[in-house]
């Protein structure tokens, strides 16, 4: 099924791009290439990458658009401005990023707009085709007793949506976002590795039934996190030498701090999970770094609850099928409120 012609789109209703001033050519035809893999062939937004970085030969580069099924890379595709002609090329660079080490993807696209060409590895090498061929990922069967005791941990943080959490509950909210961080195969599974590990080890010492003022329990967590935290940095380029060579824990905590910060300036080429984790992480790192200094809790604000929340949507909307109330339907929030009660433990 190729896709419908080209067409261009609104650049208010432009995905992924935040700078809408000046729209480059390449950036028309790849906001038309992502609005037809969404409608022609039913590929779902949060499957949809963009500007990934790419190490071909001692260089990176970045892919045009990635699209993953099963939470791996599948289509690599290459969009050039409407009059470049130079279709060789174009399909050449797709393949090389097509089969990156790190990506190794099945399918390699250049488009123009006018054209749609496609090459599938096979074996060992890259052939023509008439088209991409995607199945949506398949559905994950699970145990019932662990898929409720996911439910049971994400209505803990579901009780305070929309409101911040005070000060002297503040501990228990962090355990339970904590007891959350453990559900990576359910909650995050599209999340890095190293930054999934990197912030749950941060949650640890300031945890309700954590809660480690004691240096050492608190070196215990940060040392690994630091390492995690910097592997995962590396993808992009943010590490200088004073952060390789940070050793006490002030420092690493404040490091890590002003990195994800960076991130969080720019979260362009994420999904949209990892793009609130990385915000959440922060607030972790933040909130960390604080409570440390002061020994004592403060209040969560309502927008980091509200974070945090949209890192579990997903799964409770697409899961489940049970829509989150807007802000202003007073009526489902106190619902959720009252289905959800708090029984911090």
């Amino acid at each position: 099924m190729p896709p419908k012609p080209y067409y261009d789109i609104n650049p208010e209703a432009y995905i992924f791009v935040k700078k809408k001033e000046s729209i480059s050519p390449e950036e028309k035809v790849r906001q038309w290439a992502i609005f037809e893999l969404l409608s022609t062939y039913r590929i779902n937004i949060n499957n949809i990458n963009i500007e990934i970085p790419i190490k071909v030969g001692r260089k990176y580069h970045y892919a045009d658009i990635i699209v993953y099924r099963n939470h791996l890379p599948c289509i690599v595709i290459e969009c050039k401005r409407q009059d470049d002609d130079d279709l060789n090329s174009g399909i050449d660079q797709a393949v090389s990023y097509a089969t990156a080490s790190e990506i190794r993807a099945s399918y390699a696209v250049l488009t123009n707009g006018k054209e749609w060409i496609v090459k599938r590895r096979i074996n060992q090498g890259w052939c023509l085709v008439p088209d991409i061929e995607y199945e949506a990922d398949k559905l994950e069967l699970v145990e019932a007793s662990s898929a409720l005791d996911v439910i049971d941990k994400v209505r803990a943080i579901l009780h305070w949506i929309y409101r911040q959490v005070p000060a002297d509950q503040a501990g228990h909210f962090l355990f339970a976002l904590h007891d959350i961080m453990l559900c990576k195969r359910f909650l995050f599974k599209e999340v890095n590795d190293d930054l999934w590990l990197g912030t749950e080890l941060f949650i640890r010492p300031i945890a309700g039934k954590f809660w480690g003022k004691d240096e050492p329990y608190t070196r215990q967590n940060v040392d690994p996190a630091y390492d995690n935290f910097i592997s995962y940095f590396d993808r992009f380029g943010i590490v200088d030498d004073q952060a390789r060579s940070a050793i006490g824990l002030e420092s690493k905590i404040t490091i890590i701090k002003l990195r994800l910060e960076e991130l969080v300036k720019n979260t362009q080429g994420m999904t949209h999970v990892e793009g609130s984790f990385i915000r959440v992480a922060f607030f972790i790192a933040e909130y960390l770094e604080q409570s440390l200094k002061f020994e004592q809790y403060s209040n969560i604000p309502e927008g980091i609850v509200n974070e945090i929340v949209e890192l579990v949507r997903p799964f409770w909307e697409t899961k489940l099928g049970m829509r989150l109330p807007d802000r202003l339907d007073k009526d489902a929030i106190d619902a959720i409120h009252a289905w959800c009660p708090w029984n911090p433990r």
